[in-house]
């Protein structure tokens, strides 16, 4: 089963003006991969859980819920990065079917998938002794 570290009403109340949170069940979903992401960043992190691996302290309880609706918010604020395609044409067209790669930065340096700002919650919980890394 995967760990959840926040929900909806959590990511609403996190998100800045102007951001738009979806419905479940893509909030969720939403929420769920942007979860899995903190899981990834923490590979090697230690703190206490309970019997289902959720954190039982509540400051890191809280690094972890502030940083999956981070993670959520920037993907919200970003589209196409949570599926790795954004920069990823510069053009498309429907008739006839037309693709083309950009050059330049836009499509040779396509944005990280991890929020670059997730050390901030991670860092104050005691969570990240190192640096994370937001390229994959």
């Amino acid at each position: 089963m995967a760990r959840v570290y926040a929900d909806r009403a959590a990511l609403v109340a996190y998100a800045p003006a102007g951001v738009i949170v979806p419905t479940d069940p893509e909030a969720t979903r939403l929420l769920t991969r942007a979860s899995e992401v903190i899981d990834q960043v923490l590979l090697s992190a230690v703190y206490a859980t309970d019997d289902n691996g959720m954190p039982t302290d509540a400051a890191v309880i809280e690094a972890l819920r502030n940083a999956t609706c981070q993670q959520a918010v920037w993907w919200l604020q970003n589209p196409g990065v949570e599926s790795g395609q954004a920069n990823q044409y510069q053009s498309v067209s429907i008739g006839s079917v037309s693709l083309s790669k950009g050059s330049g930065s836009s499509a040779t340096d396509p944005l990280p998938r991890v929020c670059p700002y997730l050390g901030g919650p991670l860092k104050a919980a005691g969570l990240t002794p190192g640096v994370i890394t937001t390229w994959w």
